[in-house]
């Protein structure tokens, strides 16, 4: 009796850990993007991202249907663990759920966020009714509710699989044929800006025109109207081809500035933002839009200094700080790469730079996957440059110890440009 008292304080104390629950929808929309990404066609990558509509379409299913998933994960979980009052738990489960749900509810994210809700209530209303009292109620009972749970199955399978069929017809065309506009050049702008205005393929237009790079600059003022936008998509097309355009689009700053201050994006739109003015080249515009102290934008200064030659007052300061003092990994070894560039000393930046070089090279030499050969072989260039770029006697006794795998994977590095990655043009 004293065991089984033990037991049942000890899963009582094990309720919230259903909360891990949630990670079931961030490891489903972290293994399709890269499943998706190294599926995605050369002609259909653009600066990184795959515009393939097949990889947009999905990627909007998958974030209706990931915060549902992990919403029943984290309420049949709880109901799991507890030792008994299942009904009760499950109830408390949608409750916490909901309650973290509704502050976040705002845009595309809140709606899916509300048919979590939704569905984590009908999944409860489901446990409610079936056997998940065993030992506390009559046989007669636990019959009733395993009939009832047989009546809930089957309509709702056959919902889910003539949901399924009827998505997959609908968008068959889309999602078959490909992009619109395809081997795109500069003089199919003026047939893609109408594509815009008229809201024909505007999707498929707004990366064509990405694809296109400086080439695009006539379009910048409809990119600029686009950061208003309503459609997720467009909003991150116009900023990626502003981005590609370079400093030809440098009307867009004050827009681009706007856009950022205002926090009227989401995240990854403000961190593609600030990269934008990277690729424009205005220093001193993002300088303006980051706030230092708290760092709240070090993933778009990353990214900016990490992929374009940029310089300006104050910058050498702020990667410093940026590589003393960064809560992400990536951001302290961007910030590293951008101060080897302006050729600025500071601290332990070789060493860094140089175990960083060891990590790339070791995983190079022992992956057998051609996408993660090509993704480490543009890290070891990018190293590499740093190293030679600051110039020291350590620096040197670095790259020397690994020339022949710097010179290995250069091949693998051209393949990785000619997909178009991330900050290559």
């Amino acid at each position: 009796m004293k065991k089984a008292r033990i037991i049942s304080v000890i899963r009582w104390l094990c309720v919230p850990l259903a909360a891990a629950g949630y990670l079931v929808p961030m490891l489903l929309g972290l293994g399709f993007y890269v499943v998706g990404n190294n599926l995605c066609p050369a002609d259909q990558m653009v600066s990184g991202v795959c515009t393939a509509p097949w990889f947009l379409y999905s990627s909007r299913v998958l974030l209706f249907v990931a915060p549902s998933i992990g919403a029943i994960f984290i309420i049949l979980g709880a109901a799991l663990i507890a030792p008994s009052n299942r009904r009760l738990v499950a109830l408390l489960a949608l409750a916490a759920g909901a309650g973290y749900a509704l502050p976040n509810a705002r845009g595309i994210i809140g709606l899916s966020f509300g048919i979590s809700i939704i569905v984590g209530a009908c999944f409860t209303a489901w446990l409610y009714r079936c056997n998940w009292t065993r030992g506390e109620e009559s046989p007669e009972a636990q019959n009733e509710k395993r009939s009832f749970s047989r009546k809930i199955w089957v309509p709702s399978v056959v919902f889910i699989v003539v949901f399924g069929v009827s998505f997959a017809i609908f968008n068959r065309q889309v999602m078959l044929l490909g992009p619109k506009f395809r081997n795109v050049s500069q003089d199919d702008v003026p047939r893609l800006m109408q594509a815009l205005e008229s809201r024909e393929h505007p999707v498929d237009a707004v990366f064509a025109l990405g694809r296109l790079g400086r080439s695009a600059a006539p379009a910048v003022p409809l990119l600029i109207k686009l950061l208003d936008d309503p459609k997720q998509d467009l909003v991150m097309g116009a900023l990626i081809t502003l981005e590609r355009i370079g400093p030809e689009a440098k009307a867009a700053v004050p827009d681009l500035k706007r856009f950022i201050k205002s926090g009227g994006g989401r995240w990854g739109e403000t961190r593609a933002a600030i990269k934008a003015l990277g690729g424009i080249g205005d220093v001193a515009a993002i300088m303006e839009v980051v706030s230092i102290d708290d760092y709240k934008h070090e993933y778009g200064i990353a990214d900016a200094v990490r992929n374009y030659p940029i310089d300006g007052p104050g910058l050498a300061e702020l990667l410093v700080r940026l590589f003393h003092k960064a809560s992400a990994d990536y951001v302290k070894e961007s910030a590293a790469i951008g101060l080897a560039r302006l050729k600025t000393q500071t601290p332990g930046l070789v060493d860094f730079l140089g175990a960083k070089l060891d990590a790339e090279v070791k995983g190079y030499e022992e992956s057998s996957d051609k996408g993660s050969r090509m993704f480490r072989a543009r890290n070891i260039k990018e190293l590499r440059t740093a190293l030679k770029q600051i110039g020291t006697p350590d620096a040197r006794v670095i790259l020397q110890k690994h020339s022949a795998v710097i010179i290995k994977s250069s091949s693998d590095y051209s393949d990785y440009k000619t997909m178009g990655g991330i900050g290559e043009k």
